[in-house]
């Protein structure tokens, strides 16, 4: 048993939690980083991810997202990732906010050339419709 609370105290004076007199430190306790918080666009790009439409549509609604704003990573905007997802219900949901029918993603690529890839007919139809 003393052994082990010689190693104990050891690892706490290793550590810096207490004095050479066994003594508890006075130190502050280390301070533990928050996670930073995402930013409005990070959380409307996680909604469009995850299918969520009443979460997308209420960034666009108060305005605190483009419908235009690009993932930094991919370069693309969110009509091109749920095109990119087979989302029908958000390609409708994001239609509605006109986004730029010629923006590209960081491969060149457009929301209609995305489509084309996918081989749904009723995915390319509904951006045909719609002038994408």
């Amino acid at each position: 048993m003393k052994n082990i609370l010689s190693i104990v105290v050891v690892s706490l004076l290793a550590q810096g939690i207490v004095f050479a007199d066994g003594m508890p430190s006075s130190a502050p306790a280390p301070r533990v980083q928050q996670a930073a918080q995402p930013t409005p666009e990070q959380s409307f790009f996680a909604a469009v991810r995850r299918g969520d439409v009443t979460a997308a549509r209420s960034f666009l609604d108060n305005g605190s997202v483009n419908v235009n704003a690009k993932e930094p990573n991919t370069g693309m905007n969110a009509l091109m990732i749920a095109t990119d997802r087979v989302d029908l219900p958000m390609v409708i949901a994001l239609i509605a906010y006109r986004p730029d029918p010629q923006a590209r993603d960081n491969q060149g690529r457009t929301v209609g050339q995305i489509a084309a890839g996918k081989a749904n007919p009723q995915l390319s139809a509904t951006l045909a419709n719609a002038g994408y």
